[in-house]
């Protein structure tokens, strides 16, 4: 995935924070924590993954 990818995951949770601030009860503001964390986990997840392929693929150059 693209690094513009993880960043747009990230501005969508930071949206789904500032809609949770707005909230009118609870329960929807919950949800939209939950969003925004769901988001900001994938986003993590992504770029952790692309971190250990470059590590591993600078690694594999090495020993060439």
């Amino acid at each position: 995935m693209p690094i513009t990818d993880i960043h747009q995951l990230r501005r969508e949770a930071e949206k789904a924070r500032i809609l949770a601030n707005n909230a009118f009860t609870e329960g929807e503001r919950q949800q939209l924590q939950d969003v925004a964390s769901s988001l900001e986990r994938e986003a993590t997840l992504i770029e952790l993954e692309a971190r250990r392929q470059s590590v591993r693929w600078q690694a594999g150059e090495q020993r060439a």
